[in-house]
C-alpha cells in the first residue's frame, strides 16, 4: 500500500477509530476463556471494509479529493460512486450545482439547499476555459452533457471529451459508433444513452459504459428523430419530441429546407425505452401538442415545456414505476398533469433564434435560454419589450408549484479576451513578456467573473511557461486603485505596467533596461501616434478613405529626448499649453511632439509609486493624474533663487497662450546652453537649491515598431486589419500563398474569394460566389450567398443571409444579418438580428 494511504488528513480518524497502546489510561482487553480474539499489530486504512473507508473518505476536504484519487485504484472507485456522493450530501459537503458549457468555456452555478446560509444568493462562477483540442471545437457545436458522479461527459458530434470537475482535467473518450447532432441523452444505472440526431443514426440507440469507454447499439428506435431531447426515470429512457424523419429522406435532415415546409413535422410524443428489459414501451403523446422546447426529469416526473401557435405550456408527465404513488401495479404511472407556465409574456410562440434547456436539480426545475432574445422576438411582433434578455433563469419549485428568477448567465467576454486576428489581445501582451523573460506576472481584471474566465485561459494556455496571479479589483477603480489593491503582492525594486489591451512588437526589457540605466523614478514608453481607417477603398463609390493622424498626448522632452519634461493627457491636449517654470528655467530647450504617443506601459521604482498612490488617494489613474504629478515635481521645492533674486516656487503653470507661443520658443532657443536641468537642479554654481529631485524617463520606439491599444471599435478594427496585414508577423500564423489565412475546416462555396490580408477560422462556411476583402471571420459563422465583406471583422457565431454587404464595421458574436442586410461602418452588438433588406450606416446596432 502506498504510504500516502496513512496521510495526515485521516490521522484524526486513526486516533478517535483504534486505541493508543501507549495512553496509561487505555484499559486492557480482558481474557475470555471461552473466545480467543486475535488482534492484528498494526491497522492501516486499506484494511477496512468499504462501508467504513468509505466514511472515511467522504468527510475529506473538496481541496484533497483529486490528489486522494490517485492513491489507489480502490480508492478512486470508491470517491465515484453513488455511495460516495451520497455520504458527502448527508454531511452537507456537496451542493446542488448546474454546470454550462459554451465551448471552450464553462461555468456553473451552485443553488440553495436550505442547508447552507451561504448559498442563498447563488451567482454564476465561470470555471475555466476548457483545454479542448482547437480541431475539437466544431464537433462541439451541438454537442449534449451527461454527468455520472464528478465527470461530466461532453458529447460531440464526432468526438467525446470527460470532464472531472474535481481536477479540471479534460480527457478525450470514444465517440459514438453512428455521428449525430441534436440528440438525445440521459443517465441510467451509471451507463450514457443516446437515440435520435440524424437519419442513419436516429435509428440506432446507443449506449456508453464509462467503466470500459465503449459504445454498443442496444435497440433499435420506434422512429427517427431530429432535436429531440432526453430524460430518464426510473430505469426508463424517454426520447422527446423533436422533428420527425420520413423515410424519404435518406441524408441529413437539413434536405427539408429544400423539400419544402412540410417536411418539419413536430414529433409531439416521447417514445419510452425500458434499459433493463431492453424493450420499448408503449409511446405517449404529449397533451396539446407543439414543439417540445425543453425538458428534464424530477423526482420521478418527467416535465416538458412545450410552444404552440400562440402559447406556452409546462406539463408533468408521472414516472414513478417502481413505488413512490405509482407502484409496480402502474398506478399513476403515466398520467399527465398541465401545471403553471413559466413567467414568460403572453402569446409569444418561442422560434429558432430562442432556445431553452432544461435541468432537473433536487426538486427544482431549472429553465435557461441558452441562445436568443424573447425581448427581439416581442419587438419584431410589435410588441413592448419585457426585460427579457438573453441567459434568462427561471427555477420551478416543484413542492410550492411557484416560478422564480434565477442569476443570469455571464453575458459578456473580458476585453482582455476580445479577439485580435482570433486570438485573444492579451496574448500578445503575454508573449512579448515572455520573449523578454519577464515571467513573474500578476493580471489585474476588474470582476471576480472576469478574473475567473482570464485566469482559466491564462492556466490553460501558458502551463509551464508563466508564473501569473490573477487578482480582481471592483469596477471602475482605474489603474491606480488597481495598483493600490495589490500593492501588498508587489515586492520587487522596479516593477513593469503594462495594459492588458496593447497589441506590440516593442520589447519590454529595453523599456526596464532604460529605466535602471537612468535610475529613474518613472519611466514611459512612447510611440509614433496611430493613425485610423483602413488603407484601401472601402466604399462603394471607390473613393480612397485617407487615414487620419489623431493628437494623444503633448510631449515635451529634453535635447537627448531620454527625459520626459511635459506630458499632457486626455483633455488636456485640447488646451493651451502649460509648462512648468522650474523645468522651463532648469532644461534651457525642450522639444515639444504632438506626434508620440503613451502607450501605456510604465516602468515605476514601487517605493515612489506606492508613496504617491497612499498620498493622493484621490488619483485614480496612472496616465492621467500620476504620471503627470511625477513629471510635475522632478524639481519639488520651497524655494528657488533664479538670478539671484529669491521667488516662492508654486510648483505651478505658467499659462503660454497660442499668442506668444514664439516668445516661448525663443527664450527656450536663448537658454540652448544651459547645462542639463538635473545638473542644474544638483546645484550648478549655487545659484539654485532645490531639496527634491528625481528623474522621469522616456523610450521612444522606433518608427518601424508596432503599437496600439485597442481602446476603442476603431482601434478594434484597425489592429485586426493590421495583425492580418502589415504586422502579420506578430498573429504568429502561417500566411498561404495568397498571403491570408484560411482555416482547414471552413467551407468555400463555388466561385467564392478570399482575397490578401484576410482570415477565415475554423469551422466557418461561405456561399457561393462570395467576396472578403481585408476582413477577419471567427469560428462557426454561417456566410449565405452572394455576400460582399470589406474591411471589417465577424466574430464568432455569427448568421449572415444571402445578398448582404459588410463595409467597415464590427459584428460581434451571436448577430444575425437577415438577407439583403447592408451595413457600412457600423457596430453590431452581440445577440442582435438586422432585419431582412435594411441599410445602417454609421449606427451602432445593439439591445436595448
Amino acid at each position: 500500500m502506498p504510504e500516502s494511504c496513512n496521510s495526515r488528513h485521516f490521522s484524526w480518524l486513526m486516533k478517535s477509530c483504534f486505541p493508543n497502546p501507549q495512553d496509561p489510561t487505555t484499559k486492557p482487553l480482558s481474557p475470555n476463556p471461552i473466545i480467543t480474539i486475535s488482534i492484528p499489530t498494526t491497522t492501516t486504512l486499506s484494511s477496512l471494509s468499504d462501508d467504513l473507508l468509505l466514511e472515511c473518505l467522504s468527510r475529506v476536504p473538496s481541496s484533497c479529493l483529486p490528489s486522494v484519487s490517485r492513491v489507489c485504484p480502490r480508492w478512486s472507485r470508491l470517491l465515484h460512486s453513488p455511495s460516495f456522493l451520497y455520504l458527502r450530501r448527508l454531511h452537507h459537503l456537496i451542493h446542488p450545482t448546474i454546470f454550462t458549457l459554451s465551448a471552450p468555456f464553462a461555468a456553473s452555478l451552485q443553488l440553495p439547499d436550505g442547508n447552507d446560509a451561504n448559498t442563498n444568493d447563488p451567482l454564476w462562477k465561470v470555471a475555466s476555459c476548457l483545454p479542448f483540442p482547437v480541431s475539437s471545437l466544431d464537433s462541439l457545436s451541438h454537442a449534449r452533457l451527461s454527468a455520472i458522479g464528478s465527470r461530466i461527459y461532453i458529447i460531440g458530434r464526432n468526438e467525446m471529451f470527460c470532464y472531472d470537475v474535481w481536477s479540471g482535467i479534460i480527457t478525450s473518450r470514444s465517440s459514438m459508433i453512428y455521428p449525430r447532432k441534436k440528440f438525445a441523452t440521459a443517465v441510467l444505472s451509471g451507463k450514457i444513452y443516446v437515440a435520435g440526431g440524424g437519419s442513419r443514426a436516429g435509428a440506432a440507440l446507443e449506449e456508453y459504459d464509462p467503466e470500459t469507454d465503449t459504445w454498443s447499439v442496444v435497440a433499435h428506435a420506434i422512429r427517427r428523430r431530429f432535436g429531440c431531447i432526453g430524460a430518464a426515470v426510473d430505469g426508463v429512457f424517454y426520447v422527446i419530441g423533436g422533428l420527425k424523419i420520413g423515410a424519404a429522406l435518406e441524408n441529413e435532415v437539413t434536405r427539408a429546407a429544400a423539400a419544402g415546409a412540410e417536411a418539419y413535422v413536430y414529433a409531439s410524443t416521447m417514445d419510452l425505452f425500458d434499459v433493463e428489459s431492453r424493450a420499448w414501451l408503449r409511446s405517449r403523446a404529449v397533451p396539446g401538442g407543439g414543439c417540445a422546447v425543453a425538458a428534464c426529469a424530477v423526482a420521478g416526473y418527467v416535465y416538458i415545456l412545450t410552444s404552440h401557435a400562440l402559447e406556452l405550456s409546462f406539463c408533468r408527465f408521472d414516472a414513478r414505476r417502481r413505488g413512490g404513488g405509482g407502484g409496480s401495479s402502474g398506478k399513476g404511472f403515466g398520467e399527465w398533469c398541465k401545471i403553471k407556465s413559466p413567467p414568460l409574456p403572453a402569446q409569444v410562440r418561442l422560434d429558432s433564434t430562442v432556445r431553452f434547456s432544461c435541468v432537473g436539480v433536487e426538486n427544482k426545475v431549472v429553465l435557461i435560454q441558452v441562445s436568443g432574445c424573447i425581448d427581439d422576438l416581442l419587438r419584431r411582433s410589435g410588441r413592448s419589450v419585457r426585460g427579457l434578455k438573453e441567459g434568462l433563469v427561471l427555477v420551478y419549485d416543484c413542492i410550492s408549484g411557484e416560478w422564480s428568477r434565477g442569476p443570469h448567465l455571464p453575458e459578456e467576454v473580458p476585453k482582455a479576451l476580445l479577439p485580435v486576428a482570433n486570438r485573444p489581445v492579451l496574448s500578445y501582451v503575454l508573449e512579448q513578456l515572455e520573449l523578454s523573460n519577464l515571467k513573474d506576472l500578476i493580471v489585474v481584471v476588474e470582476g471576480e467573473d472576469a478574473a475567473i474566465h482570464v485566469g482559466g485561459w491564462i492556466s490553460n494556455a501558458y502551463v509551464d511557461r508563466l508564473h501569473v496571479e490573477v487578482a480582481a479589483v471592483h469596477e471602475e477603480v482605474g489603474t491606480a486603485g488597481a495598483l493600490r489593491a495589490i500593492a501588498h503582492h508587489l515586492t520587487a525594486n522596479d516593477i513593469l505596467v503594462v495594459s492588458g489591451d496593447l497589441v506590440f512588437d516593442v520589447p519590454p526589457g529595453a523599456l526596464a533596461a532604460a529605466h535602471r540605466k537612468h535610475n529613474a523614478v518613472v519611466t514611459t514608453m512612447l510611440c509614433p501616434a496611430p493613425v485610423s481607417g483602413p488603407t484601401e477603398s472601402a466604399s462603394s463609390g471607390g473613393k480612397d478613405k485617407i487615414k487620419k493622424p489623431r493628437r494623444y498626448n503633448i510631449i515635451g522632452l529634453d535635447p537627448s529626448k531620454q527625459f520626459l519634461l511635459h506630458i499632457a493627457t486626455g483633455a488636456e491636449v485640447e488646451k493651451d499649453i502649460r509648462i512648468q517654470k522650474s523645468i522651463l528655467r532648469a532644461v534651457g530647450q525642450m522639444e515639444i511632439r504632438a506626434d508620440l504617443m503613451d502607450a501605456h506601459m510604465y516602468a515605476f521604482k514601487r517605493s515612489v509609486l506606492q508613496e504617491v498612490l497612499d498620498e493622493k488617494d484621490e488619483f485614480q489613474s496612472l496616465k492621467e493624474d500620476v504620471l503627470p504629478y511625477l513629471v510635475r515635481s522632478q524639481l519639488k521645492s520651497e524655494v528657488v533663487l533664479f538670478n539671484g533674486v529669491p521667488q516662492t516656487e508654486e510648483n505651478g503653470n505658467e499659462k503660454v497662450s497660442s499668442q506668444n507661443n514664439q516668445a516661448v520658443v525663443s527664450r527656450i532657443m536663448a537658454n540652448a546652453s544651459t547645462p542639463s536641468f538635473h545638473e542644474l537642479s544638483s546645484g550648478n554654481n549655487g545659484s539654485t537649491h532645490v531639496r527634491r529631485i528625481h528623474k522621469c524617463c522616456a523610450y521612444i520606439a522606433s518608427e518601424s515598431r508596432y503599437c496600439q491599444r485597442l481602446n476603442s471599435i476603431q482601434a478594434f478594427s484597425d489592429i485586426n486589419r493590421d495583425v492580418i496585414g502589415d504586422a502579420s508577423h506578430l498573429s504568429g500564423y502561417s500566411f498561404s500563398a495568397h498571403n491570408n489565412i484560411i482555416h482547414p475546416s471552413s467551407q468555400l462555396g463555388s466561385r467564392t474569394t478570399v482575397g490578401p490580408h484576410c482570415m477565415l477560422w475554423e469551422g466557418s462556411q461561405m456561399g457561393d460566389k462570395c467576396s472578403v476583402k481585408r476582413s477577419v471571420i471567427g469560428r462557426h459563422c454561417r456566410i449565405g450567398s452572394n455576400v460582399k465583406v470589406v474591411n471589417s471583422v465577424v466574430m464568432n457565431h455569427v448568421t449572415i443571409g444571402d445578398g448582404c454587404s459588410i463595409q467597415g464595421s464590427v459584428i460581434c458574436s451571436n448577430a444575425q444579418l437577415q438577407e439583403r442586410a447592408v451595413l457600412k461602418d457600423c457596430q453590431v452588438g452581440a445577440g442582435f438580428v438586422v432585419t431582412a433588406g435594411s441599410e445602417h450606416k454609421g449606427e451602432s446596432l445593439a439591445r436595448k
